[in-house]
């Protein structure tokens, strides 16, 4: 109640006088008392309303700039910390990148060097020689790892008009590789061979300065990496695991990443790049790709041919022949590829230390029994391929299960069955491909053991089981043609697929195969590197001719045949006395015995 006539008499006050609306009542209050005073208080009461107005407006002023400077020092302060913090930071990563500097600067042979003169020049001789050893110690295996990576990169780059500057760039590289680590057998021999070999050559060491300037750009030490050659080396080598398990497309993608790191630091004629290069030819030949592996592999042998530290007789080299002789087979080039391989293990069998049983001369004579055997000389190629895997089984890293002894076995029972023999044949591939499938490094799948099963089926066909053949040759052209690696156009599935066609011959069923043999014809002369007298396009087409035969139509039976003979005798690889030339011959004999005149 009294808070009620407090604020009726306050508001009459303010009607009442200059007051604005909403004054304190105790503003009011005094306001009034002055007015009460009479004329001497007037300048009074305007002053003090005035005052304590602009006193009340000043205080809230006060207030909201000390609010906003207190925020504003709040910030300066978080802002100043944050800089500190990171400046502290600063500091810490500077004197890690100082101490990385000073050890990377300890590491450096002019620092060692410096350091041992100072020791010298004062007389502590003894100190001197610590500093040396010490460097030598620590810093001399991988100095000399990198001046050994160069040594091979200038060795590759000797040839032609470079060969001198190569030579002398590559024994200096070698040379001081082997000084600064006494251990390092292969940069002493090197240094040791590249001495003999000029020396035998007269080709005098020149000035290395002058000879690594003209071995052309980017050729500096400065630029190699070893941590790039070792990455280079472990793609290299898993590319090659990779390739012997049959995945030659991932093999190719690690191989596409290696080639460029080598030829960077070590050059494209040094010893990685060659087995690069070999392990990419395998992969393309396991692709089918067959003109592309042999211009990867002659390239190889090329430059192993012209390398100093190989040349024509290294056991390298001649692997890789043996590698250009197998692509040649596939190919369907016999005679080359048989003068290859006879030669390779002609030097092999003759030289000391290697001999006719060494893995790699059996590797290479498991080859020649295999081209024999394409070239109808079943009788040569049977005595061949049973000392093939008579010695494999000899050898004491090997045995009955190792799988070049598989393999050689295979190629003794494909050898076998092309003689008639079919139920030693059998015995023979049945073990084989039991033992493939179980083995850790085979499997049902691979492609080792599908070839097995594929002959398998060949030879079960001709034992007249023809059920038994019709479903094991289904099930290899069904994985092989689900492969990744291979499908259904791959020279593998293509070489399936013509033994399911006759095995559907066998049984009759000659629509299905005619339409099969027709497709297959057409998909071996699509195949890159088969031109129209490929002998697996002829042996294709013969098929194709027999299932119209059996058909009764003879009319169209005979220009095929009549084509496929005469192509099969005009052949370097196959030529009249062939056996699939004399099956051709039988065959359109037969033709034309049913035509009668009209042939």
């Amino acid at each position: 109640m009294v808070e009620s006539v407090s604020a009726a008499a306050s508001a009459a006050v303010v009607k009442g006088s200059l007051l604005p609306p909403g004054t304190p009542a105790w503003l009011a209050g005094l306001w009034s008392v002055l007015e009460q005073m009479g004329p001497a208080a007037n300048f009074f009461g305007i002053a003090v309303p005035v005052f304590a107005l602009g006193g009340w407006f000043f205080g809230l002023w006060m207030k909201h700039r000390f609010d906003r400077d207190a925020a504003l020092r709040r910030h300066v302060q978080e802002v100043l910390a944050d800089a500190q913090a990171k400046l502290a930071q600063e500091k810490v990563k500077s004197a890690r990148v100082e101490e990385a500097r000073a050890a990377l600067e300890a590491r450096l042979a002019a620092t060692a060097l410096a350091r041992a003169r100072r020791e010298w020049k004062d007389r502590n001789h003894a100190r001197a020689q610590g500093v040396l050893a010490t460097w030598l110690e620590e810093e001399g295996p991988d100095v000399a790892g990198i001046l050994h990576a160069r040594a091979r990169w200038a060795l590759g780059r000797s040839v032609g008009n470079d060969r001198a500057d190569g030579l002398t760039v590559g024994l200096r590289y070698a040379a001081a590789a082997g000084c600064l680590d006494p251990g390092h057998r292969d940069a002493i021999d090197l240094a040791q061979d590249l001495r003999t070999l000029m020396a035998l050559e007269a080709q005098p060491e020149g000035s290395f300065v002058e000879a690594l300037q003209h071995l052309g750009p980017g050729s500096g030490p400065h630029q190699v990496s070893i941590e790039a050659i070792d990455h280079a080396r472990q793609l290299v080598d898993e590319a090659g695991a990779l390739a012997g398990r049959g995945r030659h497309r991932l093999a190719l993608v690690l191989l596409d990443e290696a080639a460029p790191l080598i030829e960077a630091n070590l050059g494209d004629r040094c010893e990685l790049a060659m087995a690069c290069g070999e392990v990419r030819a395998r992969a393309l030949e396991g692709l089918g790709r067959f003109g592309e592996a042999l211009s990867a592999i002659q390239a190889v042998v090329v430059s192993q041919h012209a390398s100093p530290a190989y040349g024509p007789g290294h056991p390298s080299t001649l692997a890789s022949r043996r590698l250009r002789a197998e692509v040649l087979m596939r190919l369907g080039r016999f005679d080359e590829a048989l003068a290859d391989i006879e030669a390779v293990v002609g030097t092999m069998s003759g030289r000391p230390g290697i001999g006719p049983v060494h893995p790699s001369t059996l590797s290479c004579r498991h080859t020649r029994a295999g081209l024999l055997e394409q070239l109808g000389r079943y009788h040569d190629a049977l005595a061949e391929i049973e000392a093939v895997a008579d010695g494999w089984c000899t050898l004491p890293d090997f045995g009955t299960h190792h799988p070049s002894t598989l393999t050689s076995r295979h190629v003794l029972a494909s050898v076998l069955h092309r003689l008639d023999r079919h139920d030693e044949a059998l015995a023979v591939i049945q073990s084989v491909f039991d033992a493939q499938a179980a083995s850790p490094h085979g499997g049902p799948q691979h492609p080792s053991t599908l070839t097995s099963r594929q002959l398998l089926a060949h030879i079960l066909e001709s034992l007249g089981r023809h059920d038994e053949a019709l479903e094991h040759i289904r099930a290899v052209v069904s994985v092989k043609s689900a492969l990744p690696d291979m499908g259904p156009d791959h020279p593998s599935t293509l070489t399936a697929r013509y033994v399911l066609v006759g095995i559907l011959v066998s049984l009759g069923r000659y629509d299905e195969a005619l339409s099969m043999s027709v497709a297959l014809v057409a998909a071996q002369g699509a195949a890159p590197g088969h031109g129209p007298d490929h002998p697996s396009i002829l042996i294709c087409r013969y098929m194709q001719a027999q299932v119209l035969y059996f058909l009764g139509r003879h009319d169209e039976a005979l220009p095929i045949i009549q084509a496929v003979f005469d192509a099969q005798c005009a052949s370097p690889q196959l030529g009249p006395r062939h056996p699939s030339t004399t099956n051709s011959r039988d065959l359109l004999a037969v033709v034309r015995d049913r035509l009668g005149p009209r042939a």
